[in-house]
């Protein structure tokens, strides 16, 4: 592996460790990740595969919340759809495939509201 330093590429060195727990860049890299995660969901609402809920302003206007982002969890938002969680479900698959994560199913669950 190499690394560019100020548009320079630096002498080659072995990596025999991925990144672990504690490591300064595991917060960044979290980030970006959850980054690309969200502009998938984002791609997945303008294409009405999924929709969030409306939340409405004292001014009348309103914003679409589909997920929210905090610390290491995630929260997706969707309708009573079955349709709709069939999709949120091919978003976080394909997710999975392109990140090389794993959503932890043990710690996840759907909580129907109203």
């Amino acid at each position: 592996m190499t690394v560019l330093v100020n548009g320079t590429p630096i002498e080659f060195f072995s990596t025999f460790r991925g990144l672990r727990q504690g490591n300064p860049l595991s917060p960044y890299l979290f980030v970006l990740t959850m980054e690309a995660f969200s502009s998938l969901i984002l791609r997945a609402e303008k294409k009405c595969f999924i929709r969030g809920f409306k939340v409405m302003g004292r001014s009348g206007e309103g914003a679409s919340i589909s997920h929210l982002l905090f610390v290491d969890d995630t929260f997706l938002f969707c309708e009573d759809n079955r349709n709709h969680l069939v999709f949120w479900k091919w978003v976080v698959i394909y997710f999975e495939v392109v990140s090389d994560l794993k959503i932890n199913l043990q710690k996840s669950e759907i909580i129907p509201i109203g």
